[in-house]
């Protein structure tokens, strides 16, 4: 048992490590702030793979999951969330060499809030991720594909406009800052690959 407890707070690889350390950030803040609300969010990611020699936000996926928000101050909040998403890349549709890459991840993204106004927010902040299936398809069907690194670290830049009391359109741009792949350390494309994505969500408030 104490072994086990070792190996959950002092994990040998550095992105959980890194992943442990801001959700421990984030906790305290969720659990002392005078305002917190939490919800559900849903929608697609439009994704591309930086560095594959594919262009084009060809490739849809899903995501969703659950965030928590706080207030901060009049105008600035913190939120927490933790969410399935699929990225990846594909050719255009009717290319005459189909060629696709599913991606799916656990993510933990940690944003920092400013409210424009009332119904228009803009947000900001870093999320890590697992991926936890990788798979390509060249016509054939999808067959797994162990090319790609298990953690993932990402800047995350968007906006979120209420449409009611309790429902936002969110629209986020998320873009790997650490390579997902890469041939020899410190390499650079067409040697290492990033995650591009650009998400459509709506979120849907809970409590609060």
């Amino acid at each position: 048992a104490c072994k086990n407890l070792k190996s959950f707070w002092f994990p040998k690889h550095k992105m959980m490590r890194r992943l442990i350390f801001i959700s421990l950030l984030i906790v305290p803040v969720s659990l002392f702030a005078q305002r917190f609300s939490g919800g559900i969010h849903a929608g697609f990611n439009a994704s591309q793979i930086f560095g594959d020699g594919v262009g084009g936000y060809n490739k849809a996926g899903l995501m969703g999951g659950a965030f928590v928000y706080t207030e901060l101050s009049d105008k600035w909040g913190g939120q927490l969330e933790i969410r399935y998403s699929e990225k990846g890349s594909a050719t255009y549709p009717r290319h005459p060499e189909p060629w696709k890459i599913k991606l799916q991840y656990i993510e933990l993204p940690v944003l920092v809030i400013y409210d424009m106004s009332k119904k228009f927010q803009i947000q900001g902040g870093v999320s890590v991720g697992y991926l936890f299936r990788a798979s390509r398809n060249d016509g054939y069907g999808y067959e797994t594909f162990e090319q790609f690194d298990k953690f993932e670290a990402a800047i995350n830049l968007g906006v979120k406009y209420a449409l009611f009391d309790r429902l936002s359109i969110n629209i986020r741009s998320t873009q790997s800052i650490l390579p997902i792949y890469a041939l020899y350390s410190g390499a650079t494309a067409p040697y290492s690959m990033f995650n591009n994505v650009v998400t459509f969500a709506f979120y849907y408030q809970i409590g609060r």
